[in-house]
């Protein structure tokens, strides 16, 4: 059974989300009725995406919220089964699910949560299969529609709040922007910004040589870990992108008297205190960005359109492979079974006929098995084409035993 337990900024809030994933870590494998598991977290959901060996939907449910934490409140949760949830990690990759609906950073953050799930051995071919097919999906709607097109992104947002801002106050056109985190986002930002014509952007990251690296490769300039105090309280234009379960400073501190000040927090769990919001400092988080994009959205939807289509088109493709997977599973059961005949046969001709060549035998033996093999593959295709009778037939070749089960 494919599941998905989660909670995100629609059942929960951006400032709910941010306490739970302050709180929360990876779990682990603690039952045996979970085959395999991806967790995924990001600015906007907390997830577990499980193959599981339970057919009871109640008992899947009490155990998905246990590993998700059984202390969250479960008017706060969302789960959904088999169909459900292949068709939401679809949207989820599309960028449909996202606060900022085409946003593509949600893609890459999938391939890492599912790149850390294969470290730890906890993916199965099911989950394989269908995150694969997840990471299809979310290029082809980048690739053949308008979704991703405009400021659909937080960083490209934030990047624009911050040339208004700055062409509102135009006294403040020569004051640098300070990034505080050089990762993935903060990345993104200083590219963008980059790109918009702003020349005075300092980076600051936990990881001097991060921001060093960052610096280099946009011509910016990296600040020393121990500066960040000092250069926030002289700064009119502050992006907070990191992740740290605790504010890397008091970012109530009060900038220069008389100076209007903005602050982003892209961060998650939230950075900036509600503090920081004063007559002279404008504060946007994500939930504030994400009200901006509201009308972002109303405007491309038609590309929402097309990629809901394409999401679809991906999911029965799915459902398909999906019910014809029992075909391999039947075919693995019988090439088992020809192996073993194979041997016990081999083993009883040599006995008969000692002087027999028995590397020419085996060579035979395994050439008439897997043709063998190959004809039952055609004839459950067949089957399979005629409608229910034939497909009751096929069904009882996938309840062969093995040959030493039957002697």
């Amino acid at each position: 059974m494919i599941a998905v337990a989660g909670i995100n900024y629609q059942s929960a809030g951006f400032e709910a989300l941010s306490r739970i994933s302050a709180a929360k870590r990876q779990a682990g494998l603690r039952s045996d009725a979970i085959s395999g598991m991806v967790w995924v977290q990001t600015c906007n959901r907390l997830e577990i995406y499980a193959d599981l060996n339970l057919h009871c939907r109640k008992a899947a449910e009490k155990l998905l919220l246990q590993q998700l934490g059984p202390d969250l409140p479960k008017k706060i949760t969302y789960l959904h089964f088999e169909d459900d949830a292949v068709l939401h990690l679809f949207k989820v990759a599309a960028g449909l699910d996202s606060a900022i609906v085409g946003e593509d950073q949600v893609l890459h953050q999938l391939k890492l949560a599912f790149k850390q799930s294969a470290c730890q051995h906890l993916n199965t071919p099911l989950l394989n299969k269908l995150f694969h097919k997840a990471f299809a999906t979310g290029k082809n709607v980048r690739t053949h529609t308008n979704l991703n097109k405009g400021n659909i992104s937080a960083a490209s947002i934030a990047a624009e709040l911050l040339q208004s801002f700055r062409q509102e106050y135009p006294a403040l056109k020569g004051t640098p922007v300070l990034i505080i985190g050089a990762g993935e986002t903060g990345a993104l930002v200083t590219e963008i910004l980059v790109k918009k014509g702003f020349t005075q952007i300092m980076v600051w990251n936990r990881t001097a040589a991060k921001a060093k690296k960052l610096a280099n490769e946009f011509g910016v300039t990296a600040i020393a870990v121990k500066s960040l105090a000092d250069c926030y309280s002289k700064s009119s234009m502050v992006v907070v992108a990191i992740q740290k379960q605790t504010p890397a400073l008091d970012f109530s501190i009060n900038g220069q008297p008389g100076v209007k000040r903005i602050l982003i927090d892209l961060s998650m769990p939230l950075q900036v205190q509600e503090a920081a919001n004063s007559a002279d400092s404008f504060v946007y988080n994500l939930e504030g960005i994400t009200a901006i994009r509201t009308s972002n959205t109303a405007k491309r939807k038609e590309a929402i359109d097309d990629a809901l289509q394409l999401v679809w088109a991906s999911f029965h493709e799915f459902k398909a492979w999906k019910e014809q997977e029992w075909v391999g599973q039947t075919l693995q059961q019988w090439k088992v079974l020809l192996t073993q005949i194979q041997e016990r046969q081999l083993k009883s001709f040599t006995r008969q006929h000692p002087d027999a060549d028995q590397e020419t035998l085996s060579l035979f033996a395994r050439d008439l098995s897997a043709q063998m093999l190959k004809q039952l593959a055609w004839t459950i295709r067949q089957q399979e084409k005629e409608g229910s009778e034939g497909q009751q037939w096929s069904r009882l070749l996938s309840s062969v035993e093995p040959y030493e089960q039957l002697n």
